[in-house]
């Protein structure tokens, strides 16, 4: 994998008011920003640390830009379809922009050597760091050549295959804009390993207008216990069900496992043996009788959501491994939709890189 410096267009920390407002909106205002200066473009090419500390964890990666033929060639993966009306949307805004405000989120088997070098790295002051909502942002700014020279041989020797975790249709649409204008070979990319990325649950309410008789049809597929107090599953092929303000363990029986090929999915289970064969949901991504709670809201939000409306069961999903995630996509296969909920979740407009030939 190719690893480039680049000059990065970096927040005029001196001249924005309020930090809180400013990166929730670089999105949509950042041709407004750019003409009010509060940006600063990077006097020599780097590569950035970036750092996000989440109550007691810790997220570490490289952005650097790396070429888009890497898509095009399969070394940067992608784990879900994307949407040809969106890349197209997103290209129109891309072209108007002239700059990427967010890297797309790359992902890796954890390399030690370039872990060490980070951790060499944050030894020496950070260019950038503040705490936005809740979350401490630290970047450092890496212009030694050397150093980078270093860096990018560890991605050329150790890094063969990436993941993308976030940012589809953002890598679709740097490839559309590099085939129409050959000039526009580079993207920007952030580089978190396995090691510091997490995959959390992202857990299904479903609503049906005449509830059908779900725990005699869940009997069928699991070996299904009462539960005593809310829990979330601990391992994979366990799922936990709240249904008429009571917990369920869910366990997929054995047969159902073993006559499934290549790598079985929960998500991938419950979207067919449930979703479809019970509810009749044929696409969970246009549904309008399906909703989803994320891993933060825990499992008083699924008893929420569920409590909100009659006729509603909330399905709590055990989190999606990264190594089966990359075993799926190396297969040349995709995800179930809403399979995945990654976490760091990085800020618009902390680098940006300029597209202008």
């Amino acid at each position: 994998m190719q690893l480039y410096p680049f000059r990065a267009i970096l927040p005029n920390l001196e001249r924005i008011a309020s930090l809180e407002e400013f990166f929730p909106t670089v999105k949509s205002k950042y041709l407004k920003y750019q003409a009010q200066d509060l940006f600063l473009k990077d006097a020599l090419p780097s590569v950035y640390l970036y750092e996000i500390q989440q109550m007691d964890k810790i997220y570490r990666g490289i952005i650097a830009t790396t070429a888009v033929q890497h898509y095009m060639d399969g070394a940067i993966k992608g784990h879900e379809a994307t949407i040809t009306a969106k890349e197209q949307k997103q290209l129109k805004l891309l072209e108007k922009r002239k700059a990427q405000v967010k890297p797309i989120l790359l992902t890796y088997r954890q390399v030690p050597v370039i872990d060490a070098w980070m951790e060499q790295q944050i030894s020496m002051p950070p260019h950038f760091q503040a705490t936005l909502g809740g979350h401490l942002h630290t970047v450092w700014r890496i212009t030694n050549t050397v150093e980078i020279q270093i860096l990018a041989d560890f991605f050329q020797q150790y890094v063969s295959t990436t993941y993308i975790a976030d940012g589809h249709h953002r890598t679709a649409t740097a490839r559309n804009l590099y085939q129409k204008h050959a000039q526009y070979d580079r993207i920007m990319a952030a580089f978190f390993s396995f090691k510091d990325l997490d995959i959390l649950d992202y857990n299904r309410i479903v609503e049906h207008p005449q509830m059908p008789d779900l725990l005699q049809h869940l009997h069928k597929l699991f070996k299904v216990n009462k539960l005593i107090s809310p829990a979330k599953p601990r391992q994979k092929f366990q799922l936990s069900l709240y249904y008429n303000e009571q917990w369920y363990g869910l366990k997929w029986k054995d047969e159902l496992i073993h006559k499934q090929s290549n790598v079985v999915l929960d998500t991938d289970l419950l979207n067919r043996y449930v979703l479809r064969d019970l509810f009749h949901i044929q696409d969970i991504r246009t549904a309008p009788n399906i909703d989803y709670v994320g891993s933060a809201e825990g499992t008083k939000g699924i008893e929420d959501a569920v409590n909100k409306a009659p006729n509603r069961a909330g399905f709590c999903m055990y989190p999606v491994s990264l190594e089966d995630m990359a075993a799926l996509v190396d297969l040349g296969e995709v995800l179930p939709p809403k399979s995945t909920w990654f976490e760091p979740r990085m800020l618009n407009g902390l680098t940006i890189f300029s597209i202008k030939s």
